[in-house]
């Protein structure tokens, strides 16, 4: 008796967004979202024209979820809906919907919006001094 391969049977599953704090991978996630939470990031948020805030934030977070795991943003969101925990790791109380999140990044491109976050990830990161060559003689 053959057998008959039939893609619509294969079932695909993603693993759950489990924040562990041995981890190391969540553990930089942890710190890189953290820095949103700071006065500096709003304010240089607001300077961009990225408003309302309270809308904002917690989007930009979803979506560096969504980046960081490789997952798609609406996974990750259906996982903050059913997970507590992944929730309090973000410091977001209200999910926004999949409509909202993805409303709020219509109003950029993929660069500018990677050119934010960026920004404001290097800004926090102290310039490095060259070396100066010093030559004795």
């Amino acid at each position: 008796m053959r057998r008959i391969f039939n893609p619509s049977l294969v079932i695909i599953t993603k693993p759950p967004l489990i924040p562990l704090n041995e981890d190391f991978k969540w553990q930089l996630l942890s710190e890189i979202l953290n820095v949103f939470d700071l006065r500096f990031c709003k304010q240089t948020l607001t300077r961009r024209g990225i408003v309302p805030l309270h809308r904002s934030v917690p989007t930009i977070k979803i979506v560096l979820l969504s980046m960081f795991f490789s997952c798609e943003i609406s996974y990750a969101i259906k996982e903050l809906k059913e997970r507590e925990i992944l929730r309090n790791f973000l410091k977001i109380s209200l999910v926004p919907t999949e409509k909202e999140v993805y409303g709020i990044l219509s109003k950029y491109e993929p660069q500018e919006f990677t050119a934010f976050v960026f920004e404001i990830l290097n800004d926090l990161c102290p310039k490095r001094k060259k070396w100066i060559k010093r030559h004795y003689y």
